[in-house]
């Protein structure tokens, strides 16, 4: 977001919600972070702890889908109540599964579900992958 023209310091550790927050320099604000893994499926994790390499080709629609099912983990029946959404930031950790954060796939999510996300009311929604060039907001 710095990167971007906004002027926020290094995260704290957060409560509650937001698994940190960080403090405008121009002051006032608060930017409240949720950190979720950008794929949710268990199986997934479980077949690439086994394997240690990607067996599911990721194409762009199929990426974009698992951020969408990662997303909806998180708003589900014991996700983030909507009352909780609009101060907060999702951001979608794809430090493991940089291929999920490629621009390709933040436009197709995009063009596939960017209605959908926007109508979640998070602040914005943010998929983080394991260097600035893999960081893209997608909602």
């Amino acid at each position: 977001m710095n990167s971007s023209g906004a002027d926020w310091e290094e995260p704290a550790e957060g409560d509650g919600d937001d698994d940190c927050v960080s403090a405008s320099r121009a002051g006032g604000d608060f930017l409240r972070i949720q950190v979720v893994r950008a794929v949710a499926d268990r199986d997934f994790w479980r077949s690439l702890a086994r394997k240690e390499e990607l067996t599911e080709a990721f194409l762009s629609e199929m990426a974009a889908n698992r951020l969408r099912e990662a997303i909806d983990h998180k708003t589900g029946l014991t996700g983030i109540p909507p009352k909780g959404r609009p101060a907060l930031v999702l951001a979608l950790d794809a430090g493991r599964v940089p291929a999920l954060a490629f621009e390709e796939v933040a436009t197709r999510f995009r063009e596939l579900h960017g209605g959908w996300a926007e109508s979640l009311g998070f602040k914005q929604v943010w998929v983080v992958g394991p260097d600035r060039r893999l960081i893209h907001q997608l909602a």
